[in-house]
């Protein structure tokens, strides 16, 4: 394993362990969220985890999804690692006000107030919130069956991408329709097809890619299943086609040596979500190469993948608090 991929997963291991224990009930995946969120180059100081704990409990109530909710990490990781984190969560509060005041309260409104307290600067937050209930509108109008409340962090990013709301949703359902033929679920597929569309290239250009990439994973059986299918269009735009097979190796070597800590093992959090983090650790080196982007991409994916994980912890939550609920009954 290169020095670098190596030296991310252990400084992602210190924050997961750090993350685990600041919020001990919360269980494997959301420690694992907030330890994404971090993507830093060195250990997260684990006074700051308790610092932005503290700020948020402070300023939270005990309904609120904000502080309370199952994307709460993901705020405290946004938190964290602020300059000034007190100015940091009166930022996302006041986005997640905004966008509670379009949308009805979810958690999935906590992940896209962190992620356009993270793309945009203060004057462009009204601004995004806007763009990102237009372009929700304009989805759900091509997908009313497929789209929900799980669909607005993807709009934030479509959001910021700096395109017009009507502009990238047509982009966004042409990269659909190239895309459908090849998946079965749709509603994966839409899931994909918003994130391609934040990047640049032609609708089949990019189908193409992120199909090839699909095909290549399953050939290796290091395949990104449900929700978890948007990495590879992640992969497909930050690796050069002659790398993918390298790439991979790369994310194997990752997903076995995260296996082996204690919290991150298959009774854990399985296989599958192991595979992300791993994508994500490894698509760090490799968005650091000028042809993608450099800093600035590696911030959006790093985003993106985070989201990704928030949502699929959401989603569980969601799931077996229905089922708990189904049994009681």
């Amino acid at each position: 394993m290169k020095t670098s991929i190596k030296n991310s997963c252990d400084v992602f291991i210190q924050n997961f362990k750090v993350a685990k224990n600041t919020y001990k009930l919360d269980g494997n995946l959301p420690a694992c969220t907030s330890a994404i969120v971090l993507n830093g180059d060195v250990p997260t100081d684990p006074i700051r985890f308790k610092e932005a704990k503290e700020i948020i409990n402070k300023n939270t109530h005990l309904l609120s999804t904000l502080g309370h909710g199952n994307a709460r990490q993901v705020v405290m990781a946004a938190v964290a690692k602020s300059d000034d984190p007190e100015y940091a969560f009166e930022q996302i509060k006041k986005i997640h006000k905004m966008l509670d005041d379009l949308f009805l309260n979810s958690d999935y409104l906590v992940v896209a107030a962190v992620n356009i307290f993270e793309y945009c600067e203060p004057k462009e937050y009204a601004g995004a919130v806007k763009r990102t209930r237009e372009l929700y509108k304009k989805i759900k109008k091509d997908h009313p069956m497929l789209t929900s409340s799980e669909d607005i962090p993807s709009c934030v990013s479509m959001a910021c991408c700096g395109r017009q709301p009507a502009e990238i949703a047509r982009h966004c359902e042409d990269i659909f329709r190239c895309l459908k033929p090849h998946y079965f679920s749709k509603n994966n597929v839409q899931f994909l097809a918003c994130l391609l569309s934040v990047f640049d290239g032609e609708a089949q250009e990019k189908a193409d890619a992120a199909y090839n990439v699909h095909k290549i994973l399953k050939e290796e059986k290091f395949r990104f299943d449900g929700y978890s299918l948007a990495v590879e269009g992640v992969i497909s735009y930050v690796v050069q086609g002659s790398d993918i097979k390298k790439a991979i190796d790369e994310m194997k070597e990752v997903e076995a040596y995260l296996s082996k800590v204690r919290g991150l093992g298959n009774l854990a959090i399985g296989k599958k979500l192991r595979r992300v983090l791993a994508a994500c650790i490894v698509m760090k080196e490799y968005s650091k190469v000028d042809v993608a982007g450099g800093a600035a991409i590696n911030s959006i994916i790093t985003t993106i993948i985070a989201q990704e994980l928030a949502m699929i912890a959401c989603i569980v939550a969601t799931t077996t608090t229905a089922a708990s609920s189904s049994s009681a009954h």
